[in-house]
């Protein structure tokens, strides 16, 4: 059975995967994530979730990018279960 639920990246745990399946930003923020690899149907793990409200650690194509939680928080995917 396929899992078809759509949550906010900053949702996810830490060691979690996940498939991006859309972003929810204006143009300059889509162009943004896409210059860092973050685009749709593509696969990313958070690594590490900073303290107090700190950005979250992820891993995308093989790269480790840090990624304020307003940002994270717009970039929906699909939990991968693991």
């Amino acid at each position: 059975m396929r899992n078809n639920t759509v949550v906010p990246l900053i949702a996810l745990e830490r060691g979690s995967r996940g498939i991006v399946v859309d972003i929810k930003g204006g143009y300059g923020l889509v162009r943004r994530l896409s210059d860092l690899g973050i685009t749709r149907g593509i696969i990313v793990e958070v690594s590490r979730v900073a303290p107090l409200h700190g950005p979250l650690e992820i891993v995308v194509r093989g790269v480790k990018l840090a990624l304020g939680r307003g940002v994270a928080a717009k970039i929906y995917v699909t939990p991968l279960g693991e």
